[in-house]
């Protein structure tokens, strides 16, 4: 039974994802997946990149994680290819109307950085106000407010961000769903003025399994830049490639493929990218879940 439910957890991650569906279906999303999700645990999670002269560099991270009683906690230590070392520490809670969460990031250098973050949950929407402050003390705010309209399947976000020199950038986004998919817009007004535009399409059959997603981005110049997605869910994991055009016309390709093994609880993805000067990159992750099937001993 928990290996079934990691899976369907692992595929509604997975959907969410490619299909960037509405705000409320998400959230419904994600409430099911944490629901299916073991209580605690350890994932272990590995990368390997691979340029195109042949070089490998590989890094991991390690995750222990906690939930119960309306909180949670997860530590990360993070590994780079060259041994130095990174941690993240993370505590949430849940609130009488949302969840507010305090993330702490310390680098190799001993740096550190916060963030603090406050979700509310409204009749139609959320409101989502973040704080964070970097290694050097500069504070970037982001707020932000959505709501969706569960009669037209139409949803509305627009986000404010502001940087610790005092410029503000601005991003207001439309979307729509429709019976197989959904459009969505975006605009999003950078702190010098200059403004980037975003429009979307995406649809998924069922039957078939199968997803399309096209995105066409228009910069603050004026220069147009594409890309168009195709998707495939199998038994135990999927495929999807990408072909992205961009404003100059140069061509890069993307090719990847993730599997979930039920019985290691292991996902593994593979990523292979195509410049357009036909060099290649590639990419492998491999993310293993470890459940805690018995409470921890309590400390005398």
């Amino acid at each position: 039974m928990r290996r079934s439910r990691l899976a369907t957890l692992a595929f509604a991650f997975l959907v969410s994802l490619v299909l960037a569906a509405p705000q409320a279906d998400a959230r419904e999303r994600m409430a099911r997946a944490r629901k299916a999700a073991p209580k605690d645990g350890e994932v272990e999670r590995t990368v390997t990149r691979t340029g195109p002269d042949g070089t490998a560099r590989t890094s991991s991270s390690d995750t222990h994680f906690q939930r119960g009683n309306g909180k949670w906690t997860r530590d990360t230590v993070h590994t780079g290819p060259n041994g130095q070392q990174a941690t993240t520490h993370v505590d949430g809670a849940k609130t009488e109307n949302g969840h507010v969460r305090d993330v702490t990031r310390t680098g190799p250098n001993g740096k550190t950085s916060t963030t603090h973050d406050e979700v509310t949950h409204t009749d139609n929407g959320f409101t989502r106000n973040t704080t964070h402050t970097g290694p050097s003390g500069g504070v970037t705010t982001r707020n932000a407010t959505g709501s969706y309209d569960p009669e037209t399947k139409s949803w509305s976000k627009d986000v404010t961000t502001t940087g610790p020199n005092g410029k503000t950038s601005t991003t207001h986004v439309d979307g729509q769903r429709s019976d197989d998919g959904y459009t969505r817009s975006a605009t999003h007004t950078g702190p010098s003025g200059g403004v980037t535009t975003r429009n979307a399409t995406g649809s998924y059959d069922p039957e078939t399994k199968s997803w399309s997603k096209d995105v066409t981005t228009t910069g603050p110049n004026g220069k147009t830049e594409t890309t168009h997605v195709d998707g495939q869910r199998s038994d135990d994991g999927y495929t999807r490639s990408a072909t992205h055009t961009g404003p100059n016309g140069g061509v890069t390709t993307v090719e990847g493929q993730g599997h979930w093994d039920p019985a290691t609880k292991t996902w593994t993805r593979e990523k292979v990218v195509t410049g357009p000067n036909g060099k290649t990159h590639e990419t492998d992750v491999t993310t293993k879940v470890t459940p805690v099937t018995e409470p921890p001993a309590a400390s005398d």
